[in-house]
Order: C-alpha cells, then structure tokens, then sequence
C-alpha cells in the first residue's frame, strides 16, 4: 500500500464508497456513500492491489483508479492489516452510523473471524447490471439498441413513451419478444410536485395508450417505469402500485446505496407489495454528452464506471435515450464495447432486465439473516413465505487468506446442501441453486 496524495477540498471528493459483500465491508450495502466531511484532518489517497473502499464525489464520477483508494488491506503471514485513509474527526458527519458497521467488518476481519452475509445477488454472481433505454423520439432507433443486447444474449428493458410509441406498434411489438416494454410516462414532462389528481389522469393516460399498444393480454406484464426526467414523488409511487406498476428506474439522488431498495412511499406495505425502486447511480448517455469529452475521454470513463461498480458488487443502470442512439449517436460507439466487457464476466455478472431484477430483490427478501461472525462454527437463517427463493448465495470470508470453506453441511437432515465456490483468496460463495420453501436453515462450516 502506498499513501499518493490528498483529497483536496476542491476536488469534492468528500464521499466514502464501500465495497458490498466484500472480507471487509460485508456489513454494509454495495456502493454505500458516506459524507466525510469538512475537516481539518485532510483524506489521503491510497493505492493498492487490495481495496475495501473509494473517495468519490456526490455524483460518484469515475476518478483514476491510482488516486482513489480509501480503504486498504493487507495479509501477510499470520498479520493482517488494515488502512483507513480518513480520520476519526469524520466520523461525527456520519449521522446514519453506517462507519461503525465497516468497522465492526475491519475488526472481525483483522482478528481472522470468519463471517457470513448474505449476498446481493444470486447464484454467485458479483454484480448486476440493467441495460435500458429511455424510448422517447426517434423510436425505431430502439432497434439499433435491441440488436445489440440480442447479439450479446441480454434482455434489456425499454420504457417507452406511450404518446409515440402508439406510432410504432411494430417496433414495440418486435422489441417485447425478447425484452422487456415499461412506461415512461405519456408525454415527457415531470410528475414531482404536480396535483394527484392531475398525475393520476396523466397515468391513466399512459396505461391506456400502452394497452393500445400491446393488447389487453400483454398488458398486465407491462410492470416497469421509468419516469420523465427522473420527476417523481410519492404520490407518483402510491398511483403507480395501484395500477400495478411493481418497479421503477430512479434518479441517483434516491440511494445512498447502489442496490435496489423497496419505496418509502406507503412503509406500512410489505416487501411482497411494495414497489421496487432501482437506482440509476451510473452515468447516462445525457451525462457525457454534457461533458462534451472525446470519444477516447468517453470510452475510458464508461469502462472505468464499469470497473467500479463492479468491484462493489453493485448494480449498474445504462441508460440511453432513443434519440441518441443513431447512426451519428455517442452511445452507438461506446455501448458496443460495454456489452462486449459484460459479455467477458458471463460469469459474475447478471445482465437482465428491469423486472428480473425487481422479482430477485423481492426473493431475496424473504430471506431472513443478521450478518456477522460465524459462532460455534454454525449460522443459521430463515426463509419466509411464500419462499420460492432460487439462487441465493452466503459470503463467508476466510480465516486466513487462502484457507478457504472446505466443508458446508446441514445441521437437520433433509435440508439442501449448498454449492461451494472459492471467490477469491478471502471469500468464498454458499450458491442454493435450487428453491428454498419457508423454514428455518442451520449449517455447520468448516475450513
């Protein structure tokens, strides 16, 4: 590890990412943005091999990778190590005590607990991502964008405004044999802030034209939404689930975390209910053109997002817009070659769509576990009904680097018996590949 500079003021990288599901940083979200604050102990920049965090500004803009270590960690022998690159004189701005639980993480990782969380996503996979496009004017362009996933064997999501999709019912019905068609809205304008007696004829509006487009028996598939402008509220979100809407693409300011959470909006709902709100915390095809960068400039920095949001077991949202998916578009250069990167972590990455996901996050829910270090060699967790919980994966981190999970076994007879697969030198995945009914699960660990 090697300390190479200082997070200056100007530079507004201010943030704290943590790394999800990582030999660290398991006890909090994927991609968990903390203020720092504005103190006298000025951050220092780390680089190292083995990372556990970030500085990013609010925004999370892809700063170089040499220069943006936050938290490092080291094994060497019997010693472990660990480096925080912020004073304690930050911790009082962390009104949400999520530092407390990294440290609980550094601290049992540092006396070689092992412990186990329960992972974001299923069947072992690392990350996720959601490749949609906002499909406004120009929408046969749409197409261009469809080949592209159908190449790389990717559902992707496109959410279509109905006022001009009603005009291109072949394009629709073309792009929803293999993806998945959700609203954007009936015309492109904002619904933050606006009457709910408005917003719901607005909505209205929507649904009707859709079900124009689609048919009556397609129609009750159409469950995602992506608002206009990213303008919504809470009472776009109480309308939107009482026509049957089950998930939508937000803004970056609605997470912290870059991972699905379930709406606020009615919290007396429960998970199975509730709408699944997914965050766009990646940068879209409106952001660099804004920047105005070379296409170079531009190509480095979508990899360098990807490579990011990677490494914290995040979900990545790239949107584009159908308008600037022509011939001449910026994103009909860049995209390709980021779906040819997805394409080379087939294995622990999860391309889908925008239901898909939201379905997971749903199962995943039903799940019932505290993370922590494993006691007596044992963890235990509950699933709730309905169950039907297919693919989800436990992280447990070693001892010691390189002495991995040798044995996993259910302590009742009859339970499944997970798939294990050594991550990497420090972690490895429990996957259940097959479906878990509601009950109580206890296994026993061994290294």
């Amino acid at each position: 590890m090697k300390v190479v500079g200082k997070v200056d003021a100007e530079s507004n990288e201010r943030f704290v990412n943590t790394f999800g599901d990582g030999p660290l940083s398991w006890s909090l979200p994927a991609g968990e943005r903390i203020f720092l604050g504005e103190v006298a102990e000025t951050p220092l920049r780390v680089k190292s091999e083995h990372l556990a965090a970030r500085y990013f500004d609010w925004q999370r803009y892809p700063a170089p990778k040499d220069a943006s270590g936050a938290v490092a960690f080291l094994e060497k022998g019997s010693s472990r190590r660990a480096y925080l690159g912020f004073s304690e004189a930050s911790w009082d701005y962390d009104e949400r005590l999520r530092l407390p639980k990294l440290f609980d993480g550094i601290m049992a990782w540092l006396q070689h607990r092992p412990a186990v969380s329960k992972a974001s996503w299923p069947n072992g996979e690392l990350s996720a991502q959601l490749l949609e496009m906002d499909t406004e004017a120009k929408y046969p362009y749409a197409l261009n964008f469809a080949a592209e996933l159908d190449q790389a064997g990717i559902r992707g999501t496109f959410y279509s405004l109905t006022s001009v999709a009603k005009d291109y019912r072949d394009v629709v019905q073309k792009l929803a044999e293999k993806h998945e068609i959700g609203y954007h809205g009936e015309v492109h304008y904002g619904f933050k802030g606006k009457p709910a007696d408005n917003q719901k004829e607005r909505l209205d509006t929507m649904v009707s034209e859709m079900k124009g487009i689609v048919g009556t028996r397609f129609l009750p598939a159409v469950t995602g939404f992506r608002a206009p402008t990213e303008s919504w509220d809470v009472t776009t979100e109480k309308l939107l689930r009482q026509m049957g809407v089950r998930h939508h693409v937000a803004d970056p300011a609605s997470s912290e975390a870059r991972v699905p959470f379930f709406s606020r909006s009615e919290p007396d709902l429960s998970t199975e209910t509730a709408i699944v709100v997914i965050p766009r915390t990646q940068m879209d095809d409106l952001n660099y053109l804004g920047l105005k960068l070379s296409l170079d400039k531009a190509s480095e920095l979508i990899m360098l997002d990807f490579d990011y949001l990677h490494e914290a077991g995040a979900l990545g949202v790239l949107s584009v817009h159908s308008q600037n998916y022509g011939p001449e578009g910026l994103m009909m250069h860049l995209t390709p070659p980021y779906i040819k990167r997805l394409q080379q972590h087939r294995q622990d990455v999860w391309s889908t769509s925008g239901d898909a996901i939201a379905q997971w996050w749903r199962e995943r829910e039903r799940v019932v576990f505290v993370p922590g270090p494993i006691i007596a060699d044992q963890f235990t967790f509950t699933v709730q009904a309905p169950g039907q919980v297919k693919g989800v994966t436990f992280m447990v981190t070693h001892p010691a680097k390189d002495v991995a999970v040798k044995r996993v076994a259910p302590v009742s007879a009859g339970a499944p018996t997970p798939e294990l697969v050594a991550v990497d030198a420090w972690r490895s995945a429990l996957i259940f590949r097959n479906e878990l009914k509601p009950g109580s699960y206890s296994y026993a660990v061994s290294f």
